[in-house]
């Protein structure tokens, strides 16, 4: 039993690095979230500025591809990414150094955009996968990206939780070329001091246009749109804490009962 009570206590504190499934759905002016560990930090945007002026377009894929819209940035088209030279120069190597640093809650980020399309009627597009690679040279084949660079971030994974997903709303922010959200990568995760970054996305449920990734080229960030709140805790599941608790309560009035002086019999 004494095992049984100290392998449940111990599930019970490593609760808050359980790794569930997490979501952000920026869905009203000015709203912020983030992964579970901080990693990045996702704004909705309805304040900046982004006109083909001040930002630099290094990705974008357009709704048509199939099975689900996709793309990542590299200078030439392959077959696994057949927009990588879409609206000319708008899908291209980048660099680290083009890549602004700004400052949340005195943490260094690297600020990344993204312009969104969608309908009217339907206005929420969903970023389901978001990877970042660093690496010494330039690569054209995803593969090769993913086999011999350095990964940096992934939605569904350094995060700290499962499935990550970032809903965007395009009705937030009007016209095409303002930049609907921003989002920041924690600038300590790019490790590896290669020069090249590749960023890989996949969406769904787009069904308008194209979606385009940028940086500014201002030599400095534009946002954050808004501050960002302190960074907060990561709960433990609640129905699970709950019941693992209530079985280390039980498990200890057990051995209260068990340690209690028997009656002497006569």
């Amino acid at each position: 039993m004494k095992k049984l009570l100290a392998a449940t206590a111990a599930l019970l504190f490593a609760l808050p690095s359980a790794r569930a499934d997490w979501a952000v759905d920026l869905n009203t002016a000015g709203a912020i979230g983030s992964d579970p560990n901080q990693s990045a930090y996702f704004f909705q945007n309805n304040t900046v500025g982004t006109g083909t002026g001040v930002i630099d377009p290094f990705l974008t894929v357009d709704q048509s591809q199939t099975p689900g819209i996709y793309g990542y940035n590299n200078d030439q088209a392959t077959p696994d990414n057949p927009y990588a030279t879409f609206g000319g120069d708008r899908t291209h190597l980048i660099q680290l150094t083009a890549i602004p640093v700004a400052s949340l809650n005195g943490v260094d980020y690297r600020e990344f955009l993204l312009d969104a399309n969608q309908l009217n009627s339907d206005p929420a597009i969903s970023l389901v996968s978001l990877q970042l690679y660093t690496s010494d040279t330039q690569r054209t084949d995803l593969a090769d990206i993913r086999a011999n660079g350095t990964l940096v971030y992934d939605l569904d994974a350094t995060g700290g939780g499962g499935d990550g997903t970032v809903t965007i709303h395009t009705d937030l922010q009007q016209g095409s070329g303002n930049s609907d959200a921003f989002f920041y990568i924690k600038n300590s995760l790019f490790t590896s001091g290669d020069p090249y970054v590749y960023l890989y996305a996949q969406f769904s449920n787009n069904n308008d246009g194209f979606e385009e990734f940028s940086v500014s080229k201002t030599g400095g960030p534009l946002g954050p749109p808004n501050p960002p709140p302190p960074p907060p805790g990561v709960p433990a599941p609640p129905s699970l804490a709950l019941a693992l608790s209530g079985l280390v309560g039980a498990g200890f009035a057990w051995l209260r009962r068990c340690r209690r002086p028997q009656a002497a019999t006569v």
